[in-house]
């Protein structure tokens, strides 16, 4: 059976890109209001008492842009704000608010180039650093993101949403300890920072510190109770601390919130499988499955599942389609392997072993003795739940 102790390596891993978007939806909100976020205007030269008609011009286009952010129509803000800065190429503001408006219909590489032009003419302007550190984010690129948000920060040192984007930057970068520290800082100086809660919930877990956690999530969902995803996550610190059927409800509650989020189901399944209800646990894999055919970890939990119940080739067949979208998926090389050895195929097991050599050693010498040992004397199938 698999270990509880793991179980939130795999669900915050499968849904942190999703609370960083939540997060980055949350960003773009607070930093749309005209002046919280922006500079103050530059003074004209001197002499000029009225605005000429330009400047008027710009003036009426900067407000229409600001209704379509406030309600949300955000592809009109988008070919509002691009006039704007074609009428005044040098305002820092309305660069920002373009990146921004960017964020929010999916042109991430448009709100880079924004937030940059935003950076060329005011340096000094930290929401145009933190919004391009959120945009390197959402583009998979977490190194440029940190350094975008580290000078955010020293810009401004009391930046929770800086903060909130450094913790999830260091967590696609594997590096727990310093997501779980700027986290830290996030909620520090924002305590109601909902997605910064549930992003240090999820760090926490990674880091095995399963109760911290528990209480991070517990309070994120309080100041956001319709975040399935963190429910999910929620699910994985209950497990984790051996409260299963809690866990169990908690998986429940975001399929309620969200009845098309692969990840509640493969949570669903991970827990059902916890408890050895098989049945239930092959239903949750393959729903996972159907709402994301690509979905590797469900497959191979899927032929964990199969190898349980005695289907060796139904197995087999789960275990080889995780590996064909995945093929350096450690856990699943050692899964197929230990079925493999389980049902005498000591050979096809042999040559598991040798690919996990190089993808894994401590995986490796677990299934060399599995294939000794049969069955394995951890007498369970496993997941990727470190890679």
């Amino acid at each position: 059976m698999l270990q509880g102790d793991k179980m939130g390596l795999v669900l915050g891993r499968n849904i942190r890109k999703q609370l960083i978007v939540i997060g980055v939806a949350v960003f773009a909100s607070m930093l749309c209001s005209w002046g919280a976020a922006a500079p103050d205007p530059q003074p004209g030269p001197e002499g000029i008492g009225q605005p000429s008609e330009a400047e008027k011009l710009t003036g009426e286009l900067s407000r229409e842009a600001e209704i379509h952010l406030k309600s949300g129509a955000y592809d009109k803000a988008v070919k509002v704000l691009r006039q704007v800065v074609r009428l005044k190429p040098e305002d820092a503001a309305a660069h920002h608010r373009l990146a921004l408006a960017y964020i929010k219909v999916g042109r991430y590489e448009d709100a880079v180039k924004a937030s940059r032009q935003a950076i060329l003419f005011q340096a000094d302007f930290p929401a145009a650093h933190t919004c391009l550190g959120a945009a390197y984010i959402l583009l998979d690129n977490p190194k440029e993101a940190v350094e975008a948000l580290k000078r955010a920060i020293r810009l401004k040192a009391d930046n929770p949403e800086a903060y909130a984007y450094l913790g999830a930057a260091y967590l696609l970068l594997n590096n727990y300890e310093d997501a779980a520290a700027a986290y830290q800082q996030a909620v520090r100086l924002a305590p109601d920072n909902a997605a910064a809660q549930i992003g240090r919930g999820s760090a926490l877990a990674y880091l095995g510190r399963h109760q911290e956690a528990l209480e991070a999530l517990e309070q994120g969902i309080r100041f956001r109770p319709k975040n399935a995803e963190a429910y999910v996550d929620l699910a994985a610190a209950l497990s984790n601390l051996g409260r299963q059927q809690q866990a169990l409800e908690a998986c429940q509650k975001a399929i309620s919130l969200n009845p098309e989020l692969p990840e509640a189901h493969f949570g669903l399944g991970i827990i059902y499988l916890l408890m050895d209800d098989l049945a239930e646990a092959t239903n949750a894999f393959k729903m996972a499955i159907r709402l994301k055919p690509d979905y590797y970890q469900a497959h191979s939990g899927l032929g964990e599942v199969l190898g349980r119940r005695g289907y060796y080739q139904e197995a087999v067949d789960s275990f080889h389609k995780a590996l064909g979208i995945k093929p350096d998926y450690a856990w699943a090389h050692f899964s197929l392997g230990c079925v493999q050895a389980k049902y005498g195929m000591k050979a096809a097991a042999l040559q598991e072993h040798e690919i996990l050599k190089s993808l894994n050693l401590t995986l490796a010498d677990e299934l060399f003795l599995a294939i000794v040992w049969t069955p394995s004397p951890r007498q369970k199938f496993g997941f990727d739940l470190l890679k």
